[in-house]
């Protein structure tokens, strides 16, 4: 999947602060979001993010009913949070964390995106047991740190893997890839997914 198939464009948005920012996935019926790390952009500049940062941003994603995080970053990145791991923060805070580092301008493994794909997919499906409170959807929240390349990489082989699954129809979301690397990934993802899924029948 190209940047010129009309299928990817859109999503090369600066985003300022993941406390204001958070952009639903076209076509997912708002339970797909992504957005950038927190305090995005300050440690792009050598300054530290501060804790209050990250609790500005987890505050706001729970009013966004955000259930699961997919954090992108590598343990390199998340050393602009003091030694703070965001993954085991995101825990303690409620969230289903999904952890899976990539660095930056790089690619997911075609076999770490279709693990990746398979296990939020099955959180979409999630239902309570029967004679259970009723839950809302669950929601997932990517990130990476500005929220473009990998972000739209990953949020892209998930919906290329709904597509093969059949959980949904049509992909209407148009994520741009950062890096022809990338690009490549999503050329190649869907043949991927039906030769995986075509061995799991």
């Amino acid at each position: 999947m190209g940047r010129d198939d009309g299928r990817y464009f859109d999503s090369n948005i600066s985003v300022v602060s993941p406390t204001t920012q958070v952009f639903p996935v076209r076509g997912t019926r708002n339970r797909i979001l992504k957005t950038s790390r927190p305090g995005y952009p300050l440690g792009t500049n050598g300054h530290y993010v501060s804790h209050e940062l990250v609790l500005e941003a987890v505050a706001t994603w729970k009013k966004k009913n955000v259930t699961d995080i997919v954090c992108l970053l590598t343990d390199g990145e998340q050393l602009l949070y003091y030694g703070f791991d965001l993954a085991d923060f995101y825990k303690s805070q409620g969230f289903h964390v999904h952890y899976y580092p990539v660095p930056d301008h790089k690619i997911m493994r075609r076999e770490l995106a279709l693990q990746m794909a398979e296990n939020v997919e099955k959180r979409l499906k999630w239902k309570p047991k029967a004679g259970a409170t009723k839950a809302k959807p669950k929601r997932i929240l990517f990130h990476c740190s500005a929220g473009i390349g990998r972000t739209n990489m990953a949020v892209a082989c998930l919906l290329l893997y709904l597509k093969a699954t059949g959980f949904i129809k049509n992909i209407t979301a148009t994520l741009i890839p950062q890096t022809a690397q990338q690009t490549r990934l999503l050329d190649d993802f869907p043949e991927y997914v039906e030769a995986y899924l075509g061995t799991e029948k």
